[in-house]
């Protein structure tokens, strides 16, 4: 049983892991999508969903 915990452990803290880099990475595109405005705002939304989860 304790095994199956510390695998759940593990799983979860990859996925957070996960989120964090994910949203490192839409930042990156944020700021190189800074001349077409309708992407930025697409991105935005799927930063902030991204947070949400993290």
């Amino acid at each position: 049983m304790a095994e199956n915990k510390e695998i759940l452990i593990d799983w979860l803290n990859d996925a957070y892991r996960m989120e964090h880099t994910v949203t490192h990475i839409l930042q990156g595109y944020e700021i190189d999508a800074e001349d077409y405005p309708d992407l930025v705002l697409i991105i935005r939304d799927q930063l902030e969903q991204t947070r949400e989860q993290a």
